[in-house]
């Protein structure tokens, strides 16, 4: 959202928290866009990053609407699991996934 909105020149409030020491580089928003007019290879980049986050997006919103959470479980065991894997690693991918999950569900606006 950030970068589509220094594109279409609109104002965006952002928020960044990192986990770990992190260097930033911050460029206004006319330089941003001068770049993109300028370099190829930068206006390759950030339209296929578009376009990558707007295929998660699509897929997790057909997920959501088409599949029951059953079927999505099931997929998820099927991808991140295998006969060979360790069972440490799998017990902590698991917790991992449940947080998130859980983490998720907790964070929706409840509904009226």
């Amino acid at each position: 959202m950030m970068m589509a909105s220094v594109l279409g020149d609109l104002e965006y409030e952002a928020f960044a928290a990192a986990e770990s020491d992190v260097e930033a580089l911050i460029v206004p928003a006319q330089t941003f866009r001068n770049w993109m007019h300028a370099y190829d290879s930068v206006s390759k980049f950030i339209y296929g990053l578009f376009i990558r986050k707007m295929s998660v997006i699509t897929q997790l919103v057909e997920d959501v609407t088409f599949r029951g959470i059953d079927d999505r479980v099931a997929d998820y065991l099927i991808t991140h699991t295998s006969m060979h894997s360790n069972i440490r690693n799998t017990e902590e991918r698991w917790r991992r996934f449940w947080r998130q999950l859980l983490s998720h569900l907790q964070s929706k606006p409840e509904q009226p």
